[in-house]
């Protein structure tokens, strides 16, 4: 029992972390967006790098309880893992975009297409990067 509850408290404590990373992806992101620096698959590469980025760090020392300086070291394996799933959900970002823009689903919501995307696909992405850091986090403690 006790066990359990330690999942559901690292998951929610990583969801919450996460939260505060997303919410400076999301920023950044309709910045980028909106000032039309880069094109929407982009953006989201740059918005999503940063953010990360900060969850890392701080899920690692808070949530996996792993602290020191070996969190750089596996830094680069996390990085990787995260281009490929940036690279994977921004190409479906755009697609889910385009199909928004063609249905204007956007109209219903008030939002633009990329930031809706974005919010439908963000709970799927939560929780691949839960389980990529608990058990890239269970790698460093050994």
């Amino acid at each position: 029992m006790k066990k359990e509850f330690i999942r559901k408290n690292n998951f929610l404590g990583f969801a919450f972390i996460s939260g505060a990373g997303w919410i400076l992806d999301i920023v950044i992101f309709s910045l980028l967006l909106k000032n039309s620096l880069l094109d929407i698959s982009f953006s989201n590469k740059v918005s999503s790098f940063i953010a990360l980025t900060f969850v890392w760090f701080v899920s690692t020392r808070r949530i996996f309880n792993v602290k020191g300086r070996i969190l750089s070291r596996f830094l680069l394996f996390y990085w990787f893992y995260q281009c490929c799933s940036i690279y994977f959900y921004s190409n479906i970002i755009s697609y889910f975009s385009l199909i928004i823009q063609k249905f204007q689903f956007n109209e219903i919501i008030l939002l633009t297409p990329p930031i809706l995307s974005k919010l439908i696909l963000t709970p799927f992405n939560l929780i691949t990067n839960f389980y990529f850091s608990k058990f890239l986090t269970s790698k460093i403690k050994g």
